[in-house]
């Protein structure tokens, strides 16, 4: 909005009359003011979901990688081990979790398979991934997961969602989709047709194993970890409100108020032993009761450290 005409030039610092001045609005409360980042120029933190999305995917990488060594390996009962397999050669594994020790019957596996992509992952993408899971088991390099799970930082769409949320309607989609979707999507070496015995092992199971990690049950997972305060920050404390300062000086407040009675006397240029020596006197007083206020609503900054 322009509020007047200054010249390219000023002449002796002047500025030109101010012309069609329009009032400003008073501004409003920053939303969050308190969670504020401490220092200038800092400004609003970004929202933890926004951040997610903001990620490169190196930042990515090392999101999930703190999440799963701080959440998976640290917090969710039963862990025996967790593995970063993706890369050349995965087979189609990002990060495996074992359950149970080596050679016992409860011994099993679960994918988190990390993508990251511009938009929500749809059905086509989704697709592409669970086939090669299907057909590696299927051939034998290893066991099928007890669960597999999408982790991505900006979800899934919602048509996937209702595949996943209704795992018949999934099975139905891969088997009508798998030409498209998924048999060039598996190895780059071969089309992998659905059809003999791997098609019986893709029409008989449960698909309910098919999960996704929303985002922001990733975020707050991710916030049970060491690793959260750095990469989100943290906010500032909220401290309740002090009290009123005491008509009469508390034992606590007494050598802080001495001090003060000493510079109050620096001020006046006068002898001050307590109050009445300079009740009188604005700027004194006014003073002597600002520092009060100050020195109990430090009291209670302290206290909300401890």
């Amino acid at each position: 909005m322009q509020v007047g005409n200054y010249p390219s030039t000023p002449n002796d610092g002047a500025f030109a009359t101010v012309q069609h001045a329009a009032p400003i609005d008073a501004p409003t409360s920053w939303p969050g003011a308190n969670a504020r980042l401490l220092g200038l120029g800092q400004g609003l933190p970004v929202n933890p979901l926004d951040r997610l999305g903001l990620f490169s995917a190196v930042e990515f990488e090392r999101f999930i990688l703190e999440w799963a060594e701080g959440y998976l390996k640290q917090v969710v009962p039963g862990v025996d081990n967790v593995q970063q397999r993706g890369g050349a050669g995965d087979k189609g594994r990002d990060i495996v979790v074992w359950f149970g020790a080596p050679g016992t019957p409860e011994r099993h596996w679960k994918l988190y398979q990390a993508k990251r992509y511009a938009s929500p992952i749809g059905p086509g993408i989704a697709a592409g991934e669970i086939a090669k899971v299907l057909f590696y088991a299927h051939n034998g390099d290893y066991s099928l997961p007890s669960e597999y799970w999408f982790v991505t930082h900006k979800g899934v769409t919602g048509d996937l969602q209702d595949l996943i949320d209704e795992p018949a309607k999934l099975k139905a989609h891969l088997i009508k989709n798998w030409d498209e979707q998924c048999a060039k999507k598996i190895t780059s070496k071969k089309t992998i047709a659905l059809d003999g015995v791997f098609r019986d092992f893709v029409e008989q199971l449960d698909y309910s194993f098919v999960r996704v990690k929303q985002p922001l049950e990733l975020i707050a997972e991710h916030g049970q970890t060491r690793y959260h305060p750095l990469v989100f920050g943290a906010p500032l404390i909220e401290r309740p409100k002090p009290a009123d300062p005491p008509s009469q000086v508390a034992e606590k407040e007494r050598l802080y108020v001495r001090r003060l009675f000493d510079v109050i006397s620096e001020m006046t240029g006068e002898v001050v032993n307590g109050e009445a020596d300079f009740a009188s006197t604005a700027a004194p007083r006014r003073l002597f009761e600002r520092s009060r206020l100050s020195f109990y609503s430090a009291e209670v900054l302290i206290s909300t450290q401890k």
